[in-house]
């Protein structure tokens, strides 16, 4: 059998509003994409989310969580943030 790898692009999107409609709303949700995915938009609509397509900035906000750091969102908690 061969194996593909494909991609879910709204799967982003359906893990925020899930996570959203549990009332999960204090947490944020930082959705990493591919460079060549730019439809992420959609993180604007909801508190503490953002969408970035740097590998760097997913590890530091990783890194900050493992550090037990709880403002770090405010540099990511946008659309395609730098």
């Amino acid at each position: 059998m061969d194996w593909c790898l494909s991609t879910h692009t709204y799967a982003g999107q359906v893990l925020l509003r899930y996570i959203r409609g549990r009332r999960l709303d204090g947490i944020p949700v930082l959705v990493f994409c591919a460079d060549g995915l730019n439809s992420t938009t959609y993180v604007d609509n909801y508190t503490l989310a953002g969408s970035r397509t740097s590998t760097r900035a997913v590890r530091r906000y990783i890194h900050s969580l493992g550090d037990g750091m709880s403002d770090d969102y405010l540099e990511w908690a946008k659309f395609r943030a730098c």
